[in-house]
């Protein structure tokens, strides 16, 4: 069952990848790409799944791109509620972006 899940996984990746190359020049994408890469590595796999392609990389760029303010010695918070004519993306969910120095909570 591990083994298929990590077929999965790797296929939904692969597939959320994909994407991000078809939206980023390649500059770009070639510096993101570590972080869309493990952006998702601790989600479940049905999670992970149950979200179309364009919102999981929506979400990652949104974060990504608060965490451009980030300076360090201050944390940066963002929370609101995705919807696809504001955000470019869309969830059903609440979302809080953190970023914050390598520190325990």
């Amino acid at each position: 069952m591990l083994v298929r899940n990590e077929a999965r996984v790797e296929h939904l990746i692969n597939d959320f990848l994909d994407f991000a190359r078809q939206c980023l020049p390649e500059p770009s994408f070639n510096f993101a790409e570590p972080l869309l890469r493990h952006y998702y590595d601790q989600v479940d796999v049905e999670d992970i799944a149950s979200h179309d392609v364009a919102d999981l990389y929506g979400g990652a760029m949104a974060h990504f791109q608060t965490a451009q303010k980030f300076a360090g010695g201050r944390e940066v918070l963002r929370v609101y509620n995705p919807n696809l004519e504001q955000h470019g993306w869309h969830s059903d969910h609440t979302v809080v972006e953190i970023v914050n120095d390598d520190i325990p909570f």
